[in-house]
């Protein structure tokens, strides 16, 4: 018994060391253990959040949405990673959550435990990414240009399909995804290209 509560100790103090929102919800739904920097998000203390349920210290939709994820871990008995946009008092945050189920000796599943990790900032570095992706897909679409992506031997790995002014493709015969721009004779000049 010495042991098992050393070990226990071991545990919470690990859990309050951590950067991440650890919450240990039972069998009722209720928050059985909260680490300190899981109540800070909620400004409060852990022990105010001990015994709350998810209606109690989230908005209905996302607290419905949570009982959903918690409910799938209860029946498969499997771990789940969720990534979803959560409100606090204040904040709005992005959080990638796993859910870990607690089992008892005869396999009975008696806890889930949720440990919970803020990847905001990755979130909108995502968006920005994807918004600024879409601005030049839809320059190069508007372009009478062509453009051409290539990898470290100049081998052609992505093209817009732009045409010459006539109607027809510059890139004339299949593709040229694979190959090296030299090796495509519709982008090296011609005659007339060289006295233009």
């Amino acid at each position: 018994e010495v042991a098992l509560r050393q070990e226990e100790e071991r545990y919470r103090v690990l859990a309050e060391a951590a950067h991440d929102m650890i919450i240990l919800i039972n069998g009722r739904r209720e928050v059985e253990y909260a680490n300190t920097f899981a109540a800070r998000q909620f400004r409060c203390s852990p022990q105010e959040l001990i015994g709350k349920r998810l209606s109690d210290i989230f908005p209905l939709e996302i607290a419905a949405r949570q009982e959903t994820n918690l409910q799938k871990v209860f029946d498969s008995g499997e771990p789940l990673y969720v990534e979803a946009p959560t409100a606090f008092p204040g904040d709005l945050l992005w959080l990638g959550s796993r859910l870990v189920p607690i089992k008892d000796s005869s396999g009975a599943i008696t806890a889930i435990l949720v440990v919970s990790r803020d990847i905001t900032e990755h979130k909108r570095a995502q968006q920005a990414l994807a918004e600024s992706e879409e601005r030049f897909r839809s320059l190069t679409e508007l372009s009478s240009d062509f453009y051409w992506e290539t990898d470290i031997e100049h081998r052609l790995v992505q093209r817009t399909e732009s045409h010459n002014g006539t109607g027809e493709s510059v890139f004339q015969q299949g593709s040229p995804i694979g190959r090296r721009r030299w090796e495509l004779p519709s982008l090296a000049p011609g005659e007339s290209g060289w006295r233009a």
